[in-house]
């Protein structure tokens, strides 16, 4: 496992079973500083791995669902 993925897996163990409601809240979930946080996860945003929602003037990040059809 690569560095940035050890880095990357309490983050989203954090998003799926806390569900946080924003950037704020998830750095402090996974107790980093929240600029590192937001970066990593504007990566992963990029990456097509998650996506934002509008909670206010929150980000809140989720894991796109797929549709079956």
């Amino acid at each position: 496992m690569s560095a940035a993925t050890e880095l990357y897996v309490p983050t989203f163990g954090k998003i799926i079973h806390e569900e946080p409601d924003s950037i704020c809240e998830t750095a402090r979930l996974v107790c980093r500083n929240k600029k590192n946080v937001h970066k990593e996860l504007t990566t992963l945003e990029a990456l097509g791995v998650i996506r934002f929602e509008a909670v206010g003037r929150a980000k809140k990040s989720v894991f796109p669902t797929t549709k079956s059809s």
